[in-house]
């Protein structure tokens, strides 16, 4: 397991899209250090790549609308539970006590849907057979929301604010 650094600093175009992805998250409690046991998926806003993400206030955008979406993060060492949360500003954090079993015995696929129109976020846990591709076409991606809208167990569905 490693650390992906790789920066996408131009963003990701559109009010609608989809990223599918296939990852592990295994347990390791002899891990020392910063954030030692606490995997976590996020995707920050393009602007905090550039300045950063902790430290002096006055050098960060989070204050003026920067913001995190949490995918899958492990808040305490060593717990199973992964939550997800959109943080934007001090004023906007939206998230639940609901959440995804940390996937620590093996590799789990994962969908996350940004819809532009409804102006929401979707995450589901897809089926171990799930097909990842290079690419999907729009009645895939319209198929995709209306299974995550039917489904109930493993969604988590945040209404961004306006």
């Amino acid at each position: 397991m490693g650390i992906n650094t790789l920066l996408r600093s131009d963003g990701f175009k559109g009010g609608s899209k989809v990223f599918l992805m296939e990852f592990s998250m295994p347990n390791d409690p002899g891990a020392s250090g910063m954030n030692a046991d606490m995997p976590a998926i996020w995707i920050l806003n393009a602007q905090i790549g550039r300045t950063l993400q902790y430290g002096k206030g006055d050098c960060s955008c989070w204050q003026t609308g920067c913001g995190e979406f949490d995918i899958f993060e492990v808040l305490d060492p060593g717990d199973f539970r992964c939550k997800s949360s959109l943080q934007i500003g001090s004023s906007h954090a939206k998230g639940d006590s609901n959440y995804f079993q940390r996937p620590t015995g093996g590799c789990i696929k994962v969908a996350v849907l940004f819809d532009g129109p409804s102006n929401s976020i979707s995450i589901q846990i897809l089926d171990s057979s799930t097909v990842i591709s290079g690419s999907l076409t729009n009645a895939q991606v319209t198929g995709m929301w209306k299974q995550f809208a039917q489904d109930s167990p493993d969604i988590s569905i945040c209404q961004m604010p306006s």
